[in-house]
């Protein structure tokens, strides 16, 4: 949902540009505009202030987070506010499940976690300091943060901001020379980004079935060598300035581009933050990845027209090109699966050594180049699980042979004091 509705604000952007055009042209001198008479560019930017005002009002509708009335009822001194309270949890967990037993089980699990959180946070004196060290000093937390990171980092670093804020201007660049482009539109790079924009929200709506079935992981290995793919075209595009083939290999490329961004890297960073944190850790876990991601789309942003002075429109592309590459082999070693798995799973996962997952991703691989492709055969092999794979690793290290998961004997004692209640309560 964030990277649908993050694709509609851009749709909209692009659209008030193209919408507000004309507004003003009489104060146009040879396609440039006379700042002090126009009024499109003040439209354009003053447009942008519309649309919050609908989620402004929307969110006097919405019930409190659940998670935020339990806490508040288990530090509430009053008996008879926080038995209020407790209702208001349960009412508020009824809308988010589809029956009242379902949510039950989550009101019980919910209160014996947080009741357990309060008395470890009470216990270790526990301050912002160190919520933050932790996030490091413990495996778990660790890895988990660093996954996070990197789809954050290679959100900003595949180049798709650089797209949507740019694609107009180089497009503009690159069309000069051109012998058609005296009777071209000068509005035409803007109806390719706006291009742009509409694809970017529409392949949104497919990414929200894709993830829960194909999974985070694989979808970002899926998609990442297309992206360097037409990175790498776009680059070749731009190789000579008013070349029309090169204006459509750009323009194709792009929006290629684009749907498998829109499928893949868009979505899955903030929905795979959420969810691979442990939930003490959890707000201060998405706040440095939000900044990590701003602070790149920052850097590049303000860094990319330097980088076109430097290195030219085709070796800017393909700088970004390479990332998309190298991103690839950093989600294959070190971002772990989390498809279809329940929040206290995610420690079983995330307790594992790096090197485990480093195997067996080599394991993964292994399985996809021989059944992986095998779509409708009965010979194919069902997909290996990390958690299986770290049972068998211990099974044949301990010689035993029990139900019980091997990441969890690995593991269980470093573990937070509400992670493990997580675990025991849900076994």
């Amino acid at each position: 949902m964030w990277q649908m509705w993050t694709a509609f604000g851009l749709l909209l952007g692009y659209t008030f540009g193209v919408a507000f055009w004309d507004v003003g042209a009489a104060c146009r001198t040879e396609g440039k505009l006379e700042l002090p008479c126009s009024l499109n560019w003040r439209l354009m930017l003053g447009a942008a202030m519309i649309p919050p005002l609908i989620p402004m009002i929307y969110v006097y509708t919405l019930p409190e987070s659940p998670r935020w009335l339990m806490r508040r009822a288990i530090l509430c001194k009053d008996e008879h506010k926080a038995k209020k309270l407790y209702r208001q949890t349960h009412s508020s967990l009824k809308q988010l499940n589809k029956t009242s037993l379902q949510a039950s089980r989550e009101f019980v699990w919910l209160y014996y976690s947080l009741r357990e959180e309060t008395r470890n946070n009470e216990s270790e004196n526990s301050t912002t300091i160190t919520t933050l060290k932790q996030l490091w000093t413990h495996g778990r937390t660790r890895r988990a943060l660093i996954a996070s990171v990197l789809t954050m980092f290679l959100q900003q670093f595949c180049g798709v901001n650089i797209i949507a804020y740019y694609s107009t201007s180089v497009l503009q660049q690159h069309l000069t020379g051109h012998e058609a482009v005296s009777a071209t539109d000068d509005r035409d790079p803007y109806y390719i980004s706006l291009g742009f924009g509409a694809l970017n929200w529409l392949f949104a709506f497919p990414a929200a079935f894709l993830m829960d079935t194909i999974g985070r992981r694989a979808l970002l290995l899926l998609t990442f060598p297309f992206l360097a793919l037409f990175q790498a075209t776009m680059a070749i595009s731009l190789t000579s300035s008013g070349n029309l083939a090169g204006i459509v290999g750009f323009t194709v490329s792009m929006y290629l581009f684009c749907i498998f961004y829109s499928v893949g890297e868009g979505p899955v960073p903030f929905v795979y933050a959420a969810e691979s944190m442990p939930l003490h850790h959890r707000d201060y876990g998405m706040g440095i990845v939000t900044f990590v991601n701003w602070t790149f789309n920052f850097i590049l942003a303000l860094t990319f027209p330097g980088f076109l002075d430097t290195f030219k429109r085709p070796g800017s592309f393909g700088w970004y090109a390479a990332w998309c590459f190298i991103g690839w082999i950093l989600i294959f070693f070190f971002v772990r699966e989390t498809k279809q798995e329940r929040l206290e799973d995610m420690d079983l996962i995330f307790n594992a050594k790096s090197s485990h997952h480093a195997r067996f991703a080599l394991v993964e691989l292994d399985w996809f180049f021989k059944h992986g492709w095998r779509v409708w055969s009965e010979e194919r092999k069902e997909k290996p699980s990390f958690i299986d794979y770290m049972n068998e690793i211990q099974d044949g290290q301990s010689g035993e042979v029990g139900s019980h998961s091997a990441v969890e004997n690995l593991q269980m004692e470093d573990l937070p004091a509400t992670e493990r209640f997580t675990y025991m309560y849900n076994s």
